[in-house]
């Protein structure tokens, strides 16, 4: 009786691996990928190894994509593993009751060692604590707070609870898992260092074709809708611009790297700081196109020494 409920239920899933500099397909070289098997998702535990038939399932499909069929019920995770991104892992239960293919996407933040083009603007941080010792696991958070510097600005009021917002974007827009910084551009910039901190929000996908028919018939010229993974906090004016958030993890040698592809609207000034989860920490950086500023952090006396290669 199990062997057949295991043999009429299969599943399939299919994962999109971003380079979060590029946004698009990362770098193959030294990609390592680890599918395992977990007990519960909630308890940690160990990843159990597929079985042999199964160790390979995983299938390049171009762009980013890889995919599986064929497999088992059960509570799965990924290992993204490689010399040129952080290591990375993503965690999902396939029910054998469902027959829609599990879809998720996985960003990959940039290691010390990223390819990088040299017409890149990079921070090479090093993070430490007192005794001069590095400090794994330290999320870092780049980005500027001038309205000229937008990727977007919205072409509509956004509502608090909002799920979606229209914009007229300046470039691409993001793929799905971009973070945002929205900035209402009424305020000065004495206003924004005395406020709270600035909203992130998440981009499910942006809906550049028109995929939903309904959507589509309701855009203005130049304009686009963008969803989002959860609803606004706050309520935003029309001209509200949406800045772009980089972020970098120390690895064990307390060393992050932040690329900037490039410096929208000639905007130098940029703040570097500590996601919520590690200590409170912020310092200002000016920078050039193309340049390369070392910053080191001191995780606790919250002092950065900045200088230029």
């Amino acid at each position: 009786m199990n062997r057949n409920h295991s043999i009429r239920y299969r599943c399939s899933v299919a994962v999109q691996l971003i380079d979060t500099v590029t946004g698009g397909a990362p770098a193959t070289s030294g990609l390592k990928l680890i599918l395992g098997l977990l007990d519960d998702l909630e308890q940690p535990s160990s990843p159990r190894p597929l079985p042999p038939r199964a160790s390979s399932v995983l299938q390049p499909k171009g762009g980013g994509y890889y995919a599986a069929s064929g497999l088992e019920p059960g509570h799965y995770t990924l290992t993204v593993q490689s010399p040129h991104y952080m290591a990375a892992q993503i965690q999902w239960t396939l029910q054998p009751d469902v027959t829609i293919p599990f879809q998720a996407s996985l960003r990959l933040l940039p290691a010390p060692a990223y390819p990088y083009a040299a017409r890149l603007t990079r921070i090479q941080c090093r993070c430490l604590d007192d005794d001069g010792k590095p400090v794994a696991g330290a999320e870092l958070l780049l980005h500027s707070y001038e309205a000229q510097a937008g990727r977007a600005r919205l072409r509509r009021e956004a509502s608090a609870g909002a799920t979606e917002l229209y914009v007229r974007a300046m470039g691409t827009s993001p793929v799905g898992g971009a973070e945002l910084l929205l900035l209402p551009t009424d305020s000065s910039s004495e206003e924004r260092s005395l406020q709270a901190e600035l909203e992130r929000v998440q981009i499910a996908y942006a809906d550049d074709e028109g995929q939903n028919s309904d959507i589509k018939d309701s855009l203005a010229i130049g304009e686009l809708c963008w969803k989002l993974h959860q609803p606004l906090q706050h309520s935003y004016p029309v001209g509200t611009a949406l800045l772009t958030l980089t972020r970098g993890r120390s690895d064990a040698r307390g060393e992050a790297l932040l690329v900037l592809p490039s410096l929208p609207g000639g905007v130098t000034d940029y703040e570097l700081s500590t996601d919520k989860s590690s200590s409170p920490f912020q310092t200002h950086l000016t920078l050039k196109e193309g340049e390369a500023l070392r910053v080191e952090l001191n995780m606790i006396s919250r002092q950065a020494q900045i200088r230029t290669r």
